[in-house]
């Protein structure tokens, strides 16, 4: 994921100086390279978004689950992660659909189907869900093997 996210930055960054130099330099712009920039950041986007999940970056609830104690905080982890998952799974069904119905619309410049750049955002999702998965499984292990301690 991470070099894929880097290889979409990479061409909208070339693709935008192109595109710069195109229209300042030579007074002869290019059609394609602003909406080649828009889907590259969408997808670009939606995977580093799961990218940033893998590794732990976004935003947690931390500060929450560390006012709770005991038995209550197991619970709190256990409805986050419910709650993320039903979120994604919605999120990545209605990205799924959405895809299909505009797959027989093509882009103004690229001429490429719409639902090209749009399964961007229920890839990420999916991608999403799958590490929100492992990472409930995880806590739950991790739960049970502290339940296991302490009932010895």
């Amino acid at each position: 994921c991470k070099y894929i996210i880097m290889v979409m930055m990479l061409v909208m960054t070339v693709t935008t100086f192109v595109q710069v130099i195109m229209r300042y330099v030579f007074v002869a712009p290019l059609t394609w390279p602003d909406e080649l920039g828009r889907y590259l950041l969408v997808w670009s986007c939606c995977l580093g978004s799961a990218y940033a999940m893998k590794g732990g970056l976004h935003v947690s609830l931390n500060y929450v689950k560390n006012k709770i104690s005991g038995h209550g905080q197991n619970v709190f982890i256990i409805l986050v992660h419910l709650a993320l998952m039903a979120f994604f799974i919605v999120c990545s069904k209605e990205g799924y659909q959405y895809a299909a119905q505009q797959w027989g619309q093509t882009t103004a410049a690229l001429r490429i189907s719409m639902g090209i750049p749009i399964l961007g955002v229920p890839i990420g999702f999916t991608i999403m869900f799958l590490l929100q998965v492992e990472s409930f499984t995880k806590d739950l292990h991790a739960m049970r093997a502290v339940g296991n301690k302490s009932d010895v």
